[in-house]
């Protein structure tokens, strides 16, 4: 585990920073002091997080040790563990609209045009 002090945003329940971040659901965004966004992902996984404040103290700490660095910007994809019968599970114990949001988002998604970036093969 890091040992870590770190705030955390929790949002209020009209969801003001969702709306300020993006809106996507289950997002983790980690931003440093300053309001720079270092970090956004379209889905809350722990080990990923992990890994990310791992990086972001290790590239601080080789700048204090006076090491030059310059920031860039990357993009990534994550990959996790996924057990759809659960998945199912807890959207029925969330109850119907969760459900149903969860299918009309899967109907959405299939009918969009390829994002940006994505090669067609």
């Amino acid at each position: 585990m890091l040992d870590v002090q770190r705030t955390i945003l929790v949002d209020d329940v009209e969801g003001t920073g969702h709306e300020l971040y993006g809106t996507l659901p289950n997002m983790t965004y980690v931003i440093d002091r300053g309001g720079k966004v270092l970090f956004r992902s379209d889905w809350t996984d722990p080990p990923t997080i992990e890994r990310v404040l791992d990086y972001i103290l290790d590239a601080r700490k080789q700048r204090r040790e006076g090491l030059r660095m310059a920031p860039f910007y990357s993009e990534m994809v994550g990959y996790r563990w996924s057990d759809l019968s659960k998945h199912h599970e807890v959207l029925e114990r969330a109850g119907p609209q969760a459900l149903s949001d969860w299918e009309g988002s899967q109907k959405r998604g299939a009918q969009q045009p390829p994002r940006p970036g994505r090669i067609q093969i």
